[in-house]
């Protein structure tokens, strides 16, 4: 059983990996100001998070083909489910769940130029990082916000994690 951490602990082991990695002690994350076109009044925006991680994930599979039906009740993942949920389990690598409450952006490349609904992803990827240990459940989540990003060949997803505040 996954042993479950608190944020205070999950900053602590992420600035000894930073350390490990040869990374500065702690990410760095702003408000926009002046220098990024604003004038300089006041930041556009203020960040009452922490940042927890930043992740470079495969495209996800929409939520449409996400699970498959197999007649008399059974339902399974499908095999791009299933070779999707093992991408990012190699990809994000042994991780600690966070018990604490999140906020998370999504920036998605898509591989090509179809039509895509952003929201048939979400599902499917919250799925995906529960399974990895990177929350503990997707209930957690209290924000998340999506942006579509210009197209990338193959696709890419990338998920920036934030501790909630108060």
């Amino acid at each position: 059983m996954s042993r479950l951490l608190n944020a205070e602990q999950v900053m602590q082991q992420s600035a000894k990996n930073r350390a490990a990695w040869g990374q500065p002690a702690a990410p760095l994350v702003a408000p926009l100001t002046a220098e990024h076109g604003n004038g300089g009044a006041r930041p556009l925006f203020q960040i009452d998070t922490d940042l927890l991680g930043r992740y470079d994930l495969p495209y996800p599979p929409t939520i449409n083909t996400y699970w498959r039906n197999l007649g008399e009740g059974r339902t399974v993942l499908s095999r791009g489910a299933r070779e999707y949920r093992k991408a990012v389990m190699e990809l994000i690598g042994a991780a600690v769940p966070v018990r604490d409450r999140l906020r998370i952006e999504i920036e998605l490349y898509p591989p090509d130029k179809r039509r895509r609904d952003l929201d048939n992803v979400t599902k499917s990827l919250f799925d995906c990082m529960q399974h990895a240990h990177v929350f503990h459940d997707d209930s957690q989540i209290d924000e998340y916000r999506i942006k579509r990003m210009p197209v990338v060949a193959g696709g890419r997803c990338v998920v920036t994690m934030y501790l909630m505040k108060g």
